[in-house]
């Protein structure tokens, strides 16, 4: 593509988006998936173990216990779902079998999932997140439109549900991110070139592009607009941006990769823990914006370090970002220290319990 069919293309998404795909429109329902691991089970660490003889390096870093350390405020993304998105449809708990004991099952609006439920039994047992998250879909009773989140990530403010999807679209940026050249040391940039290796066979990216000016184009990615001439002009496809906070993600797109991909699907899958060489749920995010299934929106979110307490109180008393993410490092230091102080700031926040409390 030229450099002028480029900024053509460009000045006409952006300023055409102006006023355009405002978050109007039915919203069918929408389900929020969960997934948790207690980390201290010792019938989940026996059976992890069993399988480590045969790690490579990488794998064994990936497993060390800071991965699945449990900081006492999961509770509270159940208080800050209740108080802020009180109409979602359901609730599924994703978990290897272990719950908290504070956890009330028997409310009518959450399904305890586990692995065994909804995840192929060549792939069992799994420690591997991206294994569990690219099988979501299979999940009995989940909504075609639904929000999947980790445990460490947690809203801050109310949502509507056109903040999430708009007439079974997904309200989500649809940026490019360079990733060509892959550090040896970085396994997530190994996993974005492997999804965009899927989104490249099963599509003509440029081709799609042009197609949707609107969605690549966006005046609500500010700079990040920018981002996208590069990939239209000079190169087929980089990777998906990916937020780490909540995704909204449809059912129709995994079982779109599924369908087409199969093969590549299954071989990252049968790990048994996460790996540079495989696929995660940025994936299909991309397939939605692939398929026009998605509506942009602003860069959203922030991702803080446990151990920024001080930081993370005042911004959620502000509620300076409408949701983030409590990221956990391998070298926290004092560590019932910060496990003291988040557990204050987070009832000081959510000070009620919520209905999935016992």
């Amino acid at each position: 593509m030229s450099v002028i069919k480029t900024a053509g293309l460009f000045l006409k998404g952006y300023f055409g988006s102006f006023g355009n795909e405002k978050q109007k429109g039915e919203c069918p329902p929408i389900d929020f998936v969960v997934a948790w691991v207690d980390g201290n089970d010792p019938a989940w660490r026996a059976e992890k173990e069993s399988y480590l003889d045969k790690a490579d390096a990488y794998t064994k870093e990936e497993t060390k216990d800071f991965h699945f350390r449990d900081w006492g405020i999961f509770k509270y993304w159940f208080r800050s779902v209740e108080k802020n998105a009180p109409w979602v449809n359901h609730i599924y708990f994703v978990t290897w079998g272990h719950v908290p004991e504070w956890l009330d099952t028997s409310n009518p609006k959450i399904t305890v999932v586990k692995h065994e439920d909804f995840i192929p039994k060549e792939f069992l047992p799994t420690f591997n997140a991206n294994t569990i998250e690219t099988n979501l879909h299979r999940i009995k009773g989940l909504s075609e439109n639904f929000v999947f989140f980790n445990d460490d990530m947690y809203l801050n403010s109310p949502f509507k549900p056109t903040d999430f999807f708009v007439n079974g679209k997904a309200v989500y940026p649809a940026i490019f991110l360079p990733v060509a050249n892959v550090a040896t040391n970085s396994a997530f940039r190994h996993m974005l070139l492997s999804n965009a290796s899927l989104i490249l066979k099963m599509h003509d990216v440029r081709e799609i592009v042009k197609k949707n000016p609107k969605l690549f184009f966006s005046h609500k990615y500010g700079i990040y607009a920018f981002t996208n001439i590069f990939f239209a002009y000079s190169r087929p496809y980089g990777s998906l941006h990916f937020l780490h906070m909540y995704y909204p993600l449809r059912k129709q797109d995994f079982e779109k990769v599924w369908s087409e991909c199969e093969k590549e699907m299954t071989e990252s899958c049968v790990n048994k823990f996460r790996h540079p060489y495989q696929y995660t749920d940025v994936l299909f995010l991309a397939e939605s914006a692939m398929q026009g299934g998605m509506i942009p929106c602003k860069m959203f979110g922030h991702v803080y370090l446990l151990s920024h307490y001080e930081r993370i109180k005042a911004d959620m008393e502000k509620e300076k970002n409408r949701v983030f993410c409590l990221n956990d490092v391998w070298n926290m230091e004092d560590t019932e220290n910060v496990r003291a102080n988040l557990q204050k700031i987070f009832e000081d926040k959510y000070p009620e319990k919520s209905s999935f409390e016992k």
